[in-house]
């Protein structure tokens, strides 16, 4: 074999030994880095909860008549058992009129209904059902 031919084959090597390394990275970063690709500024978790943006966050808000214990629990502070409280309240008192009756839910007092009331608003209350005599 010629010189030339075997700078050539060395070259055609470390070519791929670099694109391997290359690609490597790139998986490692990508699995690693908690990088949303779907939203290029959002972050998520290992979980895969999506986290609004702070530009987002100004437009989402949760109705809480019509929430979801998946929609409640992406609110601040607010886990699986406390929206199932919500969830359970809201039927209990037949719906939610106004925001701050989240204040009467067990586990929400003031720190917790500071950080989620401007994620929160009512519209369409459920029918409450009232005894008519006729």
């Amino acid at each position: 074999m010629k010189f030339s031919e075997l700078l050539i084959e060395n070259q055609r090597r470390g070519f791929v030994i670099f694109l391997f390394f290359t690609c490597a990275l790139v998986v490692w970063h990508s699995r690693y880095s908690g990088a949303d690709y779907r939203n290029a500024n959002a972050t998520s978790t290992r979980a895969g909860i999506f986290h609004p943006t702070p530009e987002e966050q100004l437009n989402w808000r949760v109705n809480l008549n019509t929430a979801t214990e998946a929609e409640l629990v992406q609110l601040p502070r607010i886990g699986p058992a406390l929206a199932q409280r919500i969830l359970d309240y809201r039927e209990e008192i037949g719906g939610f009129e106004t925001v701050d009756e989240l204040l009467e839910v067990k586990g929400i007092g003031p720190a917790t209904y500071e950080k989620i009331s401007g994620y929160c608003y009512v519209l369409n209350s459920l029918n409450k059902t009232e005894n008519k005599e006729e």
